[in-house]
């Protein structure tokens, strides 16, 4: 599995203590950290998560509102994306695969989040659930 790529540290440092990570759509994986925390690696200062994909849940308003919008990405699209990274669908609960359903998410990295308004994975990123799981972080 991909590890997050640390921080530069200044010239002559040897030790890495902090990380950040992101990226978009699935490369945006915010499961790393929680592998990350599990494993009580080196703690991720920061994550940004752009167009996150958080959960497997294709009936999400936004992935039935831009099913068949003939946008880049559409519903039939992710579900080909989710059959090829967790083919297993008993898998897709697993917390690395979608983070959402970790049963606590307290000790995650402090969370930037952003979303687009015409995309399948709007509500991923910006539903209720995420709500929680970020505030949760912060207690």
């Amino acid at each position: 599995r991909p590890r997050p790529a640390q921080a530069r540290q200044p010239v002559g440092s040897t030790t890495h203590t902090r990380g950040a990570r992101g990226g978009a759509g699935e490369g945006t994986d915010p499961s790393a950290a929680h592998e990350r925390t599990a494993e009580g690696g080196p703690p991720i200062a920061l994550q940004v998560l752009v167009y996150p994909v958080v959960d497997h849940d294709f009936t999400r308003p936004s992935y039935e509102e831009y099913a068949d919008a003939g946008l880049i990405l559409n519903r039939a699209e992710m579900v080909w994306f989710w059959d090829h990274y967790v083919p297993d669908a008993d898998d897709r609960s697993h917390p690395y695969a979608s983070p959402l359903r970790a049963a606590d998410h307290r000790g995650l990295p402090p969370t930037y989040v952003v979303i687009a308004e015409h995309d399948p994975l709007r509500d991923d990123g910006a539903g209720i659930e995420t709500a929680r799981w970020l505030l949760e972080e912060l207690a």
